[in-house]
């Protein structure tokens, strides 16, 4: 493959996951907050006894499994407080991942800084948060948004060169 066809290439390869990760983060950032509203509509009783009933068998026959422990714990020590924030917090996560997305598929240059500014913060905080909760789910997420960040330069700098060349 010739040298200008190998740049093409990769350039095509690279903008198609960029996309890819944007879409990541639009249904993600669509199911947090579903998720941060439905936490504040379903009341912590009713929480228990989904997860007591999802659980709850498992829980007989293997009372050490880690994942049912996990949810129970959590829904029993669910407090009002604790709710109302993880509420607002997915709610407010949610929103900013759907404008990051909505902000760069209008492929306005002066959007890049400002959405690499808000998502190296975000990559910071859940690198603290793994830190100290461990979480797959957080580490996986956090991982697609390096590799967001990654191509949000080369994006950038593909559609800088675009508009001024």
């Amino acid at each position: 493959m010739r040298s200008s066809a190998k740049k093409f290439f990769y350039k095509v390869i690279e903008h198609k996951i960029f996309q890819f990760g944007l879409t990541l983060k639009a249904i993600y950032g669509t199911l947090e907050t579903a998720g941060g509203i439905i936490l504040t509509i379903v009341s912590s009783r009713y929480m228990t006894s989904i997860v007591q009933r999802i659980f709850g068998n498992e829980l007989i026959e293997d009372p050490s499994d880690v994942l049912g422990n996990l949810f129970m714990n959590f829904a029993h020590s669910l407090s009002l407080r604790l709710k109302a924030f993880l509420a607002i917090f997915m709610i407010a996560h949610g929103l900013i991942n759907i404008g990051i997305v909505l902000a760069l598929m209008h492929k306005k240059l002066w959007v890049f800084p400002i959405v690499s500014s808000l998502l190296a913060l975000l990559i910071t905080y859940q690198t603290y948060m793994f830190v100290h909760n461990h979480s797959i789910t957080l580490l996986i997420i956090t991982f697609v948004d390096v590799v967001l960040f990654g191509l949000l330069g080369v994006e950038y700098h593909r559609l800088r060169n675009k508009i001024v060349g």
